[in-house]
């Protein structure tokens, strides 16, 4: 994951918010399994790309004002 900041559009709201990797290994397992079972049969579908995806799991949160 490069940025660590951006602009996020959800809803109602649009502004600027921070992404935070995710590392915790049994959340990443959790989200994986999920994968697994929604996509399971697509032959566009492999562990290859669980591994990228896992590189790109973030918790979006608000952006803090920058210190002076």
């Amino acid at each position: 994951m490069r940025a660590r900041a951006g602009i996020v559009r959800a809803a109602d709201y649009e502004g600027p918010a921070t992404f935070t990797p995710v590392t915790h290994e049994v959340l990443n397992d959790e989200i994986d399994a999920a994968c697994t079972d929604k996509y399971v049969g697509d032959s566009s579908f492999s562990p290859a790309v669980l591994e990228k995806s896992r590189q790109q799991i973030a918790k979006i949160g608000p952006a803090r004002p920058r210190a002076r």
